[in-house]
């Protein structure tokens, strides 16, 4: 029987395949390290052991796999740590793999994070070839949530979908609990499972939720892969004609709002997507600033800045860069470097030298798009999924119309 189990479908997913992979949020989260899982297989017949990674970013993964001779699911824990380390994923992979196809055995991983946040190639393998476990529904987990009601008032409706919630709410009914205290449970598993979703899901729900006001996105404007993670992660749900995705289903109520601030909030390492779209924004300007500069220079000679630039904008590069004031702007690398973007802009669109530089209208339109990604950027705000596209391709424009300028020799 599995009716007092908080995970039925994980018993019921390893009858059959043999790799299985649990996004194991927040939200669905029973215990930190994964031990009710291991209890439930074992209480159901199998000879499950609990693997923690924690180790092997100091050591081999081939160290620390290594399941007994009678252990037929390994239940591997912490694989979030290796997210960073593609070696030691790929060395995992091995290993595991070789278990597996010696006595027909089963591996489940159990991340806190998605499937998305692993990297894409041999080193996550492991992963890719790991079928997701959706969790639906716990008999459990509703005799939890039915027992909380009868001692508090106003718990979200659905709120027996999260597990984490029902959880929390278990161990809170065992002493005095007040409706601040529901609210901070909410709160919490809110946060957390915005947090483990990562910066891209927390922006792009941001987007949705604060700048668009809107709670239900057509399905055509989410990519698949998108849909399942927000799904699996109980952060949405699909409406019953699957045409639309609901965000923030009523399961955590009003939690889900305050979470979502506090999740954006705790958002201090730099995502992946900020440092590609930085270090494209990065080459873009410089280009753009060498070949405007080089074409001035090639047009009016060395001494070009007096004669093109007003002397406010003179000033302003002698505050930026705190040059000496008995030295000429020609003294400079390049004066343009300490323009702003759009000073910069518009002498190259004033300039017959910015069209010679290849810096056309078209060119111009284009890069007056990204000048909301930059400030995002610059100001360390979580960028836009679409961000980094929109800045990889105006980059490959710009080096296009360069090259049929004959202006500047591309090192890529």
């Amino acid at each position: 029987m599995t009716d007092h189990l908080w995970y039925p479908e994980v018993v019921q997913a390893l009858t059959t395949g043999s790799h299985f992979f649990l996004h194991y949020g927040a939200y669905h989260r029973v215990d930190e390290f994964g031990t009710v899982i291991f209890d439930e297989l074992n209480e159901q017949g199998y000879n499950a052991e609990l693997i923690n990674l924690h180790g092997a970013i100091s050591r081999s993964a081939t160290l620390v796999f290594r399941p007994a001779s009678t252990t037929n699911v390994a239940v591997v824990t912490n694989m979030e740590k290796l997210a960073e380390f593609p070696r030691a994923l790929e060395q995992l992979r091995s290993v595991a793999n070789t278990w597996i196809s010696g006595n027909g055995s089963k591996i489940l991983i159990v991340s806190r994070s998605p499937r998305s946040r692993f990297p894409i190639g041999d080193g996550s393998s492991l992963v890719l070839d790991s079928k997701d476990i959706h969790l639906k529904e716990s008999s459990y987990a509703d005799w939890v949530i039915s027992e909380a009601q009868n001692l508090i008032r106003g718990l979200p409706r659905q709120a027996a979908r999260s597990r984490g919630l029902a959880a929390k709410l278990e161990q809170a009914i065992l002493s005095e609990i007040s409706s601040d205290k529901v609210d901070e449970i909410l709160h919490q598993v809110s946060t957390a499972t915005l947090h483990e979703l990562g910066p891209s899901y927390i922006s792009w729900l941001d987007e949705w939720i604060t700048e668009v006001g809107e709670t239900r996105v057509p399905l055509i404007d989410v990519p698949e892969w998108m849909q399942v993670e927000l799904l699996i992660s109980g952060v949405a749900e699909i409406d019953i004609d699957q045409k639309y995705l609901h965000l923030f289903p009523a399961t955590l109520g009003n939690g889900w709002q305050s979470g979502l601030k506090s999740a954006s909030r705790r958002c201090t390492s730099a995502p992946n997507d900020w440092r590609e779209t930085s270090a494209s924004l990065f080459e873009i300007e410089r280009l753009v600033r060498q070949a405007l500069a080089e074409s001035l220079e090639y047009s009016l000679g060395r001494k070009w800045a007096k004669q093109v630039l007003q002397s406010e904008e003179q000033d302003y590069i002698r505050e930026a860069s705190n040059m000496a004031t008995t030295v000429g702007l020609d003294k400079l690398a390049n004066p343009l470097d300490y323009l702003t973007l759009g000073q910069l802009l518009d002498i190259a669109e004033k300039r017959i030298e910015g069209r010679a530089a290849g810096l056309t209208q078209r060119v111009l339109v284009d890069l007056r798009r990204l000048i909301p990604i930059r400030n995002r950027i610059v100001h360390m705000r979580l960028p836009k999924p679409e961000d980094l596209t929109a800045v990889r391709s105006t980059l490959r424009r710009f080096q296009l119309t360069l090259r049929s300028h004959g202006q500047l020799q591309i090192h890529n």
